[in-house]
């Protein structure tokens, strides 16, 4: 009998998909918001109470706030995830209903969001299916886009049986298709399915697709020793599963000078993992000075949390330096109004429209769409339709006459030239900040010639066209003086006084003329005491000459080895870092002084040694004394789990620990955990319960890392 999962003679290709995303132009960074929309069903779907299938349930805010998890510890952020992300809502009231069965028309519906598979009222064939009468009204829609996709079948005989449960190998079957994990040969089928406690069990139809799950890692955990083929699969399953299938996606980098727009699945140090509409995964560096806005207002790093949408703006680095964290669009059927006029001007706050009654001033609602030019800021001049929200909010900009161009003036924050224009930030008198791109033919006049003579706390007048890019610049008013920083690549001196040059972060090289009385403090004492190398800042006058020199960091001593493992323990003031390093496959501590100077480096970004983490890679170079000279660090891993608290358990393969949260997060140890407690190597099992730790399952060269705080 051919099930609701069980396959076809040629596997349809399910193109992966997410919820519908439309980019328009974010306030407050000109980047664009994102306006999600997708399948806004309920996934209740008659495990409660069949009299009531059709009755309201949560459409509001994704809260994610549930009473009814802590049954189900190892499976709550899970459950949390793919609320936020707006994939189960729960049954009302506040309940998830973890433990209740999930029903065919709840897995259609959950899919149908995540995929953000279109409403059609076409029907599947000729007749949908023989009970198509039976199928919720709030779970129609969902199905049948989702026998149209492929993704679920009915059963043989033309019933679809919306309301019978789920089996585990039908849930496997399916995420497969969905996620499309690396095929397993046929040799290896039984092998993959013999790692579950009772993956032999498996039907013959699903075989191939579940050994895909297993070797992809979708089981690994606790959720694993659950599987049970033919049994019914809940809603706390069913959750681990899709969160799980998410995080294997493969995730491609961020191309330079692009725009990510899509759902963050995991914070790293220095780094997002963003689910995008069209690119799957991609990680996205971040810039250490990127500029964050949270619904037109500044934000922080730690505003960026999973389940948040963010619009990203990539520079020409790679890395995110312009993001937007936006809300999901309003509920359906919100009243509004509409009004046009002339912009009269406009900030990364409000709006001004000149209408036929008058002046009219309104502010941004979080999830602004502008249609017909590319920059919020650029609209003055402009004839725009305006949606208004019933609380004053402008919602929509519609351009529906564009003026050649518009102005604005304000302080230069930064300038960044390039082949192609570049970009420049100014702070407006408001103390708001706004980025332009530059046109490439871009004149720029008063007092600088060309952009690389305009220096931050510039007074300029910016002239940007209709479509947002600046095409004039006229610098009003030149600082008196400004500074650079970056590392020394080569210095001379001379009785009028000498040049230096230096590359600053951004990998640009600069040269100045040192003025004859320039003063020289730091850790050098004059021009001669500089060496390449050296990290200095340089105070430059409007004539564009040095006229002091901060030396902040004299070059390193010369690297004789290094030392390859994961972190341990950092302390920035004793300026040491304790590396787990393995040698010949056997884990042993490092223990090594940062000489003074040394630098920690994060995905190419110089930080304090405090930013390192547990379990994270590291290369210490070191010097001919054995002290440390330098630690690079790369991101954590995303297949990587981690957690900070109280250790309840530590057995059975696995530890159970208590975050400050409140939450229960259960890691698995594998087969080669290690300890560490006051410096030493300890055995797993002479680690105290509540005792504080932190825990990296997944680490480099081990399956758990556990250090005892």
């Amino acid at each position: 009998m051919e099930t609701l999962d069980a396959p076809s003679q040629k596997k349809g290709k399910v193109r992966w998909r997410q919820r519908t995303m439309r980019a328009a132009m974010a306030v407050g960074t000109g980047l664009a918001v994102l306006a999600a929309s997708g399948v806004a069903l309920a996934d209740h779907g008659g495990h409660r109470n069949k009299r009531h299938e059709h009755q309201k349930h949560d459409h509001g805010p994704r809260s994610a706030k549930f009473t009814d998890l802590s049954r189900v510890p190892w499976a709550g952020p899970a459950i949390q995830l793919m609320a936020v992300q707006g994939i189960m809502l729960g049954v009302g009231n506040g309940q998830a209903a973890p433990n209740a069965a999930t029903t065919r028309a709840e897995m259609a519906t959950m899919l149908a969001r995540m995929l953000a598979l279109p409403a059609t009222s076409a029907p599947a064939g000729p007749a949908m299916f023989h009970d198509a009468g039976h199928i919720p009204p709030w779970a129609q829609a969902a199905v049948r886009a989702a026998v149209l996709k492929g993704i679920l079948k009915g059963e043989t005989g033309g019933d679809f049986e919306p309301n019978h449960p789920v089996t585990w190998a039908q849930a496997a079957v399916i995420i497969d298709r969905v996620f499309h994990f690396p095929a397993v040969s046929g040799s290896q089928v039984s092998s993959e399915l013999a790692q579950l406690p009772n993956g032999r069990r498996t039907p013959e139809w699903a075989r191939p697709g579940v050994a895909a799950d297993v070797s992809a890692g979708l089981f690994q955990g606790l959720v694993g020793q659950f599987y049970v083929p033919n049994a019914p699969i809940n809603r706390a399953e069913l959750a681990y599963l899709l969160a799980r299938a998410e995080r294997l996606q493969p995730s491609a980098v961020a191309p330079a000078n692009s725009v990510v727009v899509g759902v963050i699945q995991s914070v790293g140090q220095g780094s997002l993992i963003v689910r995008t509409a069209s690119r799957g995964n991609v990680t996205v560096p971040l810039a250490t000075n990127a500029i964050i806005y949270q619904a037109g207002a500044p934000a922080t790093t730690s505003d960026l949390k999973t389940g948040e949408h963010v619009v990203i703006g990539v520079d020409g680095n790679g890395q995110g330096a312009l993001i937007e964290i936006v809300t999901q669009a309003p509920p359906p059927g919100q009243q509004t109004t509409t009004v046009t006029g002339t912009v009269s001007s406009v900030s990364t706050g409000q709006i001004t429209v000149q209408t036929a009654n008058g002046p009219q001033t309104y502010g941004f609602a979080p999830n602004v769409t502008l249609s017909g030019a590319s920059s919020v800021l650029g609209l003055t001049n402009d004839q725009v339709s305006l949606t208004i929200n019933s609380v004053n909010q402008v919602t929509a900009i519609d351009v529906t006459q564009a003026s050649q161009n518009s102005t604005l003036s304000g302080t230069v924050a930064a300038v960044s030239p390039s082949a192609s224009g570049g970009s420049i930030t100014i702070t407006e008198a408001n103390n708001e900040s706004a980025t332009f791109a530059i046109a490439p033919s871009a004149t720029v006049s008063g007092q600088a010639s060309s952009l690389t003579e305009i220096q931050t706390g510039a007074q300029v007048t910016l002239t940007i066209s209709s479509s947002g890019t600046v095409t004039a610049i006229d610098v009003t008013q030149a600082p008196a003086s400004s500074t650079v920083s970056g590392s020394v690549y080569s210095v001379s001196t001379s009785s009028s006084g000498g040049s230096i040059g230096v590359t600053e972060s951004s990998g640009q090289q600069v040269s100045f003329g040192v003025a004859s009385s320039a003063t020289v403090t730091g850790q050098a004492s004059s021009l001669s005491g500089v060496a390449t190398g050296d990290q200095v800042t340089l105070t430059i006058n409007s004539s564009g000459q040095v006229t002091a020199i901060d030396v902040t960091q004299a070059a390193l001593p010369p690297v004789a080895s290094t030392q390859n493992g994961v972190v341990v323990g950092a302390t920035s003031g004793a300026n040491s870092v304790t590396v787990l390093v393995y040698q010949n496959g056997t884990p042993q501590l490092a223990n090594d002084t940062l000489v003074s100077g040394g630098t920690v480096t994060l995905n190419g970004v110089t930080q304090n040694l405090s930013a390192l983490n547990v379990g994270q890679p590291v290369t210490v170079k070191l010097d001919a004394q054995g002290q440390a000279v330098s630690v690079s660090a790369s991101s954590i891993g995303s297949g990587e789990q981690r957690a900070s608290g109280a250790l309840s358990s530590n057995s059975n393969g696995s530890v159970l620990i208590y975050t400050s949260s409140g939450q229960q997060v259960n890691l698995p140890d594998g087969t080669s955990p290690i300890a560490v407690a006051n410096g030493s190597i300890v055995a797993l099992s002479s680690v105290a319960t509540t005792s504080q730790v932190t825990a990296v399952s997944g680490a480099a060269n081990g399956s758990l890392l556990l250090v005892v705080h």
